[in-house]
């Protein structure tokens, strides 16, 4: 059987915190109750380096 995936498009604007708090919150629900899906993150346009750098530390895989 193959491994499910899960494609989780984030669209946010940058300068609004409240957006910007959705994709991680899904991604830990997500890495909490699905542990063995993998799941591919297809970030907007306007993913900042700064904003990158602080989901791939808190979900390096």
């Amino acid at each position: 059987m193959s491994k499910k995936t899960i494609l989780l498009r984030s669209s946010w604007q940058v300068v609004n915190i409240g957006d910007i708090a959705h994709t991680p919150g899904v991604l830990q629900l997500l890495k909490a109750y699905l542990p063995d899906v993998e799941i591919i993150l297809w970030a907007s346009e306007d993913f900042t380096d700064e904003v990158s750098a602080m989901i791939r530390k808190g979900f390096p895989g």
